[in-house]
């Protein structure tokens, strides 16, 4: 009888440590962007922690666009100008940029104007400015390559705030969920 209970036991041991045992690293995934007037597609995106990713920012449009990824949106006056939890700065990453597109990155020095976004009100857990990827309409296209961290896990949207928010309020905006 204390036999059968011992190997009762050590087989539900087993099982839970079975269970708690890591996941495998998702597989790596290359996710194509196309930006236009006034849309991202896909407009929905799903990664996983730990999954490496590259972001292909194609901008098929007229004009100039750009890609932030983050929560909360901010206002200056009336019109949507960013996010004040940015997606980078949140998961302690900063992507790796190549191509006709560029990393732009806020600067106190500039009174808080960069491509018509004022952004001195956000705030960010590093003490940073929010990152943006611009993209010239009529550039090649952008390489933007990142591992997810944990910390990154929940949903965020994508916006584009070109035109003084107008590109965002016309619909331009997606959603990014990061599981675990």
């Amino acid at each position: 009888m204390k036999r059968a209970r011992l190997l009762a036991g050590l087989a539900l041991l087993a099982l839970a440590l079975t269970a708690c045992a890591q996941r495998p690293t998702p597989e790596p995934v290359t996710i194509t962007i196309e930006m236009t007037e006034y849309a991202f597609t896909p407009s929905e995106i799903e990664l996983q922690v730990g999954q490496q990713v590259t972001f292909i920012l194609e901008n098929t449009g007229q004009l100039d666009h750009e890609m932030m990824v983050g929560q909360n949106v901010h206002y200056t006056g009336s019109e949507p100008d960013g996010y004040n939890v940015d997606f980078w700065h949140m998961g302690g990453v900063t992507p790796d940029v190549m191509g006709g597109g560029m990393l732009m990155q806020h600067d106190e020095e500039g009174a808080g104007e960069m491509e018509g976004h004022d952004m001195s009100g956000m705030e960010s857990p590093a003490a940073e400015e929010p990152l943006m990827v611009f993209q010239p309409m009529g550039s090649d296209s952008t390489t933007v390559t990142f591992t997810v961290t944990p910390e990154m896990v929940g949903e965020w949207e994508i916006g584009c705030f070109e035109l003084n928010g107008v590109h965002y309020t016309a619909g331009m905006v997606g959603t990014l969920v990061v599981t675990p």
